[in-house]
């Protein structure tokens, strides 16, 4: 059985203080109200944490984009390989005429 992850969207949560500066608290993604992760600081600046969270979120999106271009890849070879076949039962045809 293949695990499955948690369905997107996915977000940050960032708590904020009352006046809207970011709070101690680790940001964390989140689906609807399930948590997903939480981020922890590690020495890492603000804006490499936030940058961090945000590519996180985006895993479920990136997810479904490799498919569609594996899927749009998969096209593009099958017609090349497709196209080269009928190429040479082409020329099989017309050396038996």
């Amino acid at each position: 059985m293949t695990a499955q992850h948690t369905p997107g969207p996915w977000a940050v949560y960032q708590p904020t203080d009352r006046a809207g500066n970011f709070s101690s608290q680790r940001p964390e993604i989140v689906a609807g109200d399930t948590v997903i992760a939480e981020l922890r600081w590690n020495g890492n600046s603000e804006p490499h944490v936030a940058a961090n969270a945000a590519l996180i979120a985006r895993a479920p999106d990136l997810l479904a984009e490799n498919g569609r271009l594996r899927e749009a890849l998969a096209q593009v070879i099958g017609a090349r390989e497709l196209g080269h076949a009928q190429g040479i039962a082409q020329a099989a045809l017309a050396e038996k005429e």
